[in-house]
């Protein structure tokens, strides 16, 4: 078994590779879901964070954005953007360590949906967490060229 040294970047390490996942029946029946904000910039329209969703099984992303991140926005906006689209799901994934955790867990007892959080510094559990990844990436390269 290889050593991790607390140096060492994680996403390089072999163990990194082996991810953990619900049993999988049907696509979108569990669903990572996080907020993420590019900066503290707004658009034009007062949109500052986007809803996104990622299917456990397929991987597919829906991508929302809000300007309102209450339980009760987030709500409407899942329902709309994200379940009426796609089907009703089974379980709804968020990271424990979120700092919306708690309009998470509101949004899922408004829509009554099982909600899950993950063991907070496990961020690779939660695969919306490699996209989030993508995008700052994405930004930071944006706003360099």
């Amino acid at each position: 078994m290889p050593t991790l040294h607390p140096i060492a970047n994680s996403r390089k390490c072999t163990t990194s590779e082996l991810m953990y996942s619900w049993p999988l029946g049907s696509p979108f029946a569990t669903i990572h879901v996080d907020l993420w904000q590019p900066g503290e910039a707004k658009s034009k329209t007062g949109i500052k964070y986007f809803l996104n969703a990622m299917c456990d099984m397929t991987q597919f992303i829906i991508i929302t954005p809000t300007k309102d991140i209450h339980a009760h926005t987030l709500a409407h906006l899942f329902m709309q953007e994200v379940l009426l689209k796609v089907g009703f799901c089974v379980t709804i994934m968020v990271d424990d360590g979120s700092s919306f955790k708690a309009e998470f867990k509101s949004m899922c007892e408004i829509l009554n949906i099982r909600y899950h959080a993950l063991a907070k510094g496990n961020h690779q559990a939660l695969s919306i967490e490699c996209f989030h990844h993508y995008l700052k990436k994405a930004v930071t390269i944006a706003i360099n060229a």
